[in-house]
């Protein structure tokens, strides 16, 4: 009896050790769910990420705004430019925006050509030196208010100097410097100081990558700060790095221009306000700018004879892309082209203009008029351009000389050309060629 007891103790025994356990897991398992459960797991919705939360907080937002022009910007690829056309496509697509036409310089031979049509011309870094002649032309350019954008950078060799030194611009060869605030490294500068003007309209701060100093300082319209150094001068502060002279931009740095260098602070606003300083039509062609100071024009003739010299320079406006039409009397309301000889002429074209049988006077000028021509161009109310010859071989070879570095030559003042002797120069030249 007492076996049996004892082996009912031992039964209980088991039992009450086999839910203790069994309590004890549960309690385990409790607990750790309480300390750290972190939740069942759901697998995330597919979708795309809103890139554009991310781009407006790395890139400013910027709205380019512009009035509409008309007009050529030459850019100068014939002197060994050290630059490729990327680093400038932000320039390019904003002046096109804008309305201009853009054109390259790929052969040094035309400068003169492309130079008589263009508002803007722009030299980016160029290898080879500009030449005395070259140099002529351009500052003929400027001092018709036609815009010139230069642009160095003194990490690249380059001759801009050849120039900009013939309108008292210096590049300097060194490099502008800060240790203290930059844009991740030395030579990566920030710029707050501004002169007011068109060139700096919108602009609170820039960042500029590789950039010098432009002499001298008193052209400088964006300004360094007191712990911006030059490589060459480390004891001076005051640095301009962008300078502005009548109708001449200088800009020391080339990589602000380029993707995605244009978007940091207000960079973008500057090469806006560049391109609008580009576009802004405010050269004064004169004679010898022929024929790009007209859109369309009428040629005027009352002479039947001179009817196939009109036909051809008809023609040659056709292919420098101005409309014209033939006509034999003068409207005062259009611009004209008038065509006729000496004798031929009719006074109230030309102001102040006497003609007798050997000679023709203009504003107190005597001239001989045997194998002479004058060029003379109003430009009014409407534009008239006149050509007036002693005999119709004279103004032949004349109209053929209105395009050339002939008409610069012969020129009396900006719209008035009198070409004397061409019979005569005709003759020597056949001389020469002969000995």
């Amino acid at each position: 009896m007492k076996a049996l007891q004892l082996k009912d103790i031992g039964k209980k025994n088991i039992k009450t050790l086999i839910l203790f356990f069994i309590v004890l897991i549960v309690l385990t398992v409790v607990i750790k769910s309480l300390f750290f459960y972190k939740g069942i797991y759901f697998a995330p919705k597919k979708g795309v990420h809103d890139l554009d939360i991310s781009i407006e907080s790395i890139i400013p937002e910027f709205k380019d705004t512009f009035e509409k022009t008309e007009g050529i910007v030459l850019f100068d690829l014939s002197h060994e430019n050290d630059f490729d056309n990327e680093e400038i496509d932000v320039l390019i697509s904003r002046i096109i925006d804008r309305g201009n036409k853009v054109e390259f310089l790929t052969d040094a031979e035309n400068l003169d050509s492309k130079l008589r049509k263009a508002n803007s011309f722009v030299v980016i870094l160029p290898k080879e030196e500009f030449s005395e002649k070259e140099m002529n032309l351009i500052k003929e350019f400027t001092d018709k208010k036609g815009k010139l954008l230069l642009v160095s950078d003194p990490d690249r060799e380059n001759e801009i100097n050849s120039i900009s030194n013939n309108f008292n611009i210096i590049f300097s060869q060194d490099y502008l410097y800060n240790q203290k605030e930059n844009d991740g490294n030395f030579k990566f500068i920030f710029l707050e100081k501004f002169k007011k003007n068109n060139i700096t309209r919108k602009l609170k701060k820039i960042a500029l990558y590789s950039s010098c100093p432009i002499l001298p300082f008193e052209n400088g319209i964006v300004v360094t700060d007191k712990n911006t150094f030059s490589s060459s001068d480390e004891a001076k502060t005051g640095f301009a790095p962008i300078a502005l002279k009548n109708s001449i931009l200088a800009v020391c740095d080339i990589t602000f221009f380029n993707q995605p260098y244009n978007t940091i602070n207000n960079n973008n606003q500057l090469i806006s306000n560049i391109a609008d300083f580009l576009t802004k039509p405010e050269k004064e062609f004169n004679l010898a700018d022929f024929p790009y100071f007209f859109e369309k024009a009428t040629i005027v003739t009352t002479n039947l004879d001179l009817s196939k010299h009109a036909i051809n320079l008809k023609n040659r406006l056709l292919k420098a892309d101005i409309d014209s039409n033939i006509k034999r009397n003068l409207n005062k309301s259009v611009d004209n082209i008038v065509i006729e000889l000496f004798d031929d002429f009719n006074a109230i074209v030309i102001e102040n203009l006497a003609v007798d049988e050997d000679s023709f006077r203009i504003n107190d000028l005597l001239f001989n008029r045997k194998d002479s021509s004058l060029v003379h161009l109003s430009k009014n109310n409407v534009t008239i351009l006149t050509i007036l010859a002693d005999n119709e071989e004279i103004l032949e070879r004349t109209l053929g000389l209105l395009d050339t570095e002939e008409i610069r030559n012969n020129l009396v003042d900006d719209n008035l050309a009198v070409i004397s002797g061409l019979e005569v120069q005709e003759e020597e030249e056949e001389e020469e060629e002969e000995e």
